[in-house]
């Protein structure tokens, strides 16, 4: 549904200089998705543009000691060895 949206949104011009056709074009899509979708998408854009958390560093060296500490860096060297191994054993040439 968004993507239909964002599709239908890039016909429209950066200037304020709107044709006929592309208010009528933003008409149809404001009386078949309906306002309230369009308010529900800025809301959800606003949230998401208010986090302040910018400690690139420190997330990725959080995200690295999960990923060892759950076990799953074994998991991905297990699945790469095997799929390797896999891929070898099939292809030709």
């Amino acid at each position: 549904m968004l993507a239909w949206i964002t599709s239908n949104l890039e016909v429209l011009p950066t200037t304020f200089a709107l044709g006929l056709g592309q208010v009528q074009l933003l008409g149809d899509l404001l009386s078949t998705v309906g306002a309230d979708t369009f308010h529900q998408v800025a809301i959800d854009g606003l949230v998401l543009a208010q986090n302040t958390d910018a400690d690139l560093v420190a997330q990725a060296q959080a995200a690295w000691k999960t990923f060892v500490e759950t076990g799953q860096i074994w998991a991905f060297l297990i699945g790469t060895i095997i799929g390797y191994t896999f891929r070898v054993f099939t292809t030709y040439g």
